[in-house]
């Protein structure tokens, strides 16, 4: 996976571990382009999956996605919660699933 992220991110581009999470940060990135980098990272995952390589045939993503719109001050905690929120309902769906936490119900 770190192979991936390494190859798909900006240089500007913060990806982390969060509990038993990968967690990226998208510095001044709107929620439309979460969706491309989203993307990006699914198609490397299935390329993946489908060349066999290096044992990843089992290899699956989901993604859950939090945005700030920017003007005030982010709540660092507040969008953790909401992209744990977006991943739990991508994880309900198939794998290779991006959920904007704006989807889900009351988002």
């Amino acid at each position: 996976m770190a192979h991936i992220l390494n190859a798909n991110l900006r240089a500007v581009d913060i990806p982390g571990h969060y509990q038993d999470d990968y967690l990226i940060i998208l510095p001044n990135t709107s929620e439309a382009g979460g969706r491309i980098i989203a993307g990006r990272l699914t198609q490397a995952v299935q390329a993946r999956r489908a060349a066999g390589d290096d044992g990843n045939s089992a290899l699956a993503i989901f993604m859950g996605m939090a945005a700030h719109p920017g003007g005030r001050e982010a709540d660092a905690d507040a969008l953790v919660s909401q992209s744990s929120a977006a991943l739990a309902e991508a994880r309900r769906r198939r794998a290779n699933s991006v959920v904007g936490f704006g989807e889900l119900s009351g988002g």
